[in-house]
């Protein structure tokens, strides 16, 4: 995988005449084989539009989220003729702009559109003469029409508190934005660079910034020692998931329209949505069920309490907690799961699908409703909770798995601590390569 750049530019140029007349276009697109995705991606995402891709499109399995993608699409708050500008008090200048539309440098731009799912993200230089104030002043101001076609205007105001004490901003730091801008900054230089360049060169920021924490702030470590920040604990995980996107490691042997489409998913999700996509929920429902056969009066999980439904814990994204008698039920923000293995208890399967052994199970059907069946119904609240609490995006469509199905290799990949990176072939061996260079003076 080299660049993931548009082998040519007329898809481009139809897609900024678009901007200029200020159309979004989104798209559904459901290939059998290769289309040149990165080619003809920027018809949409020049526009600020959505690109909405199921690759090697089946209908039994895709239906369903194409819906919910499609219902989204048609009914989330969107403005248009859109005008955004970010104002800030001296000392601080803005230096470009994320849009849905891509890297913009100048001090305001214009949208065609801009929907409530969507991010802007504003990268600031700090000036020398900060450090003689007390805070800093932003505001974000919005123009824009409504679909009533009233022209309105919306401020964001921020007032945010200016120190030199490293330790103080390290404790104050917040772990999803700075991952979520880091990578969003790594992922758009994809476009010109090859992915070893730009892992080699983001690894090397990262080991800049905990040997900074190591020796500058946190005193009590040794020179040696592996330390991080409390509020970036979960950064290393987060880190390993991003970087174990196709767009960014070439070990992963995926088409290159799957590839590109990894790069957008980066640049297009909402910041809430995307640390679902990141790490998934592993939730055993197969140990739900033998909670509830040996006291259902008293089993939480799938239960209303002050009309809530109450969710099991969720276990590690890793495969090795899965039991060859289990049934687990996964959420990687985009899909849930419901994976099925080959020697689960035959009780469990009658309760749960209405049908006598593992080969009877229809995977290409949806979860049965079984009113006679109190703990279908909990599983069917347990999912309804799921796709209730999801932040932004379409409702997530329920897809069942049998173990040893062509489906598999796809629920594979919702395990974020098995995916491998450019440095690493699992989560822990990736941070343990990280351990080492930060050490390695």
């Amino acid at each position: 995988v080299t660049a993931i750049a548009p082998k040519v530019d007329v898809f481009e140029k139809l897609g900024d005449q678009l901007a200029e007349k200020s159309v979004t276009l989104d798209m559904f697109i459901t290939p059998q084989g290769e289309m040149e995705l990165a080619t003809t991606a920027p018809l949409s995402t020049n526009t600020g539009g959505h690109v909405y891709f199921y690759p090697s499109f089946d209908i039994t399995v895709d239906s369903d989220r194409m819906y919910y993608d499609l219902y989204r699409n048609l009914t989330v708050t969107r403005g248009y003729d859109v005008a955004c500008r970010l104002r800030t008090s001296t000392g601080i200048q803005t230096l470009n702009y994320h849009t849905p539309k891509g890297k913009v440098y100048t001090l305001d731009f214009r949208l065609p559109s801009l929907n409530s799912d969507q991010n802007i993200i504003a990268d600031l230089q700090l000036g020398e003469n900060l450090k003689d104030r007390s805070y800093v002043y932003l505001q974000f101001v919005t123009l824009y029409t409504n679909s009533y076609n009233t022209r309105l205007i919306r401020l964001v105001n921020l007032r945010l508190r200016v120190t030199n004490d490293m330790a103080s901003f390290y404790k104050t730091i917040d772990c999803h934005s700075f991952s979520y801008n880091l990578i969003r900054n790594e992922a758009d230089k994809l476009l010109t660079k090859p992915p070893k360049t730009v892992n080699e060169d983001l690894m090397k920021n990262i080991v800049k910034l905990f040997r900074y924490y190591r020796n500058e702030v946190g005193g009590r470590y040794e020179a040696r020692e592996f330390a991080l920040p409390d509020k970036l604990k979960f950064f290393p995980l987060y880190l390993s998931a991003f970087l174990a996107k196709p767009c960014f490691n070439e070990k992963v042997h995926m088409s290159a329209d799957h590839t590109y489409y990894t790069y957008l998913q980066l640049v297009q999700t909402n910041l809430n949505r995307l640390f679902f996509d990141l790490y998934a929920k592993v939730f055993d429902i197969s140990g739900v069920y033998k909670e509830w056969e040996a006291d259902a009066e008293s089993l939480e999980p799938g239960a209303e309490i002050d009309g809530v439904t109450v969710l099991p814990s969720s276990l590690p994204a890793n495969l090795a907690v899965l039991r060859q008698d289990g049934v687990y039920l996964v959420d990687n923000g985009d899909c849930l799961y419901l994976y099925v293995r080959s020697y689960a208890d035959k009780q469990l399967i009658y309760a749960l699908f209405g049908v006598e052994s593992f080969e009877e199970i229809d995977p290409s059907a949806q979860l049965p409703t079984l009113d006679d069946s109190e703990f279908n119904l909990r599983v069917q609240n347990i999912v309804a909770r799921l796709r209730e609490i999801k932040n932004g995006g379409s409702v997530q469509s329920l897809i069942i798995v049998k173990e040893n199905s062509a489906l598999v290799a796809r629920f594979r990949a919702a395990f974020s601590e098995d995916l491998g990176n450019y440095f690493a072939g699992s989560y822990w061996e990736f941070l343990s390569c990280l351990h080492e260079k930060v050490k390695d003076d």
